[in-house]
């Protein structure tokens, strides 16, 4: 006896020792996106509330979906005034950068050289986390906005990050690239 012809997008499943092959649901789907900027900016310098710096748009595939998500962007910082950790931060969000958003931070860390007579510092922004989407506001398929943001979570201004993406060295051979990976797993 034949197996008949199984439908679009199935996949051939074993079923063990002595058992018919049946066609069903094959593995789950991974997609990954990489966003990147390489666009200098100066001056995230006393900050006291959320500020945002990096905002895009992802098309999200899956409902439900696990998303892994890291990060690096290279910064110089001013003088002795570094931003504390966790003051960096990611939203997502379905209407717009600003409404409908979850805030994420204490996955992304400053890191750099703490040298006082020093006026400038090479400094990153670095991390990775994991991220259930299920039963969050974006757990839908379709559009979702990611906003990059600093954030000063006493209200006391926080300074140091002189320039994101940095091109002030005439020794570089090129610009810094800020980049932000996410690796989405259907559920």
């Amino acid at each position: 006896q034949w197996l008949a012809a199984g439908t679009s997008g199935q996949a051939l499943i074993t079923q063990g020792s002595g058992a018919n092959p049946i066609w069903g649901s094959g593995g789950k789907n991974v997609k990954i996106n990489q966003f990147t900027n390489n666009t200098a900016t100066s001056s995230y310098n006393n900050i006291t509330s959320r500020t945002p710096f990096w905002s895009f748009t992802w098309n999200k595939q899956y409902a439900d979906s696990l998303l892994e998500v890291s990060v690096h962007m290279p910064f110089v910082d001013q003088h002795q005034y570094h931003p504390h950790f966790s003051v960096m931060g990611i939203r997502f969000s379905t209407t717009n950068y600003d409404t409908n958003g979850s805030d994420i931070y204490g996955y992304f860390h400053h890191v750099d050289q703490d040298q006082s007579s020093q006026s400038s510092l090479a400094s990153a922004y670095t991390g990775q986390m994991v991220y259930d989407t299920a039963s969050t506001n974006i757990s839908a398929a379709g559009t979702v906005y990611v906003r990059m943001v600093l954030n000063s979570s006493s209200g006391s201004a926080h300074g140091g990050l002189g320039e994101w993406n940095y091109n002030g060295d005439n020794r570089q051979m090129v610009t810094p690239i800020s980049t932000v990976i996410i690796k989405e797993y259907e559920q």
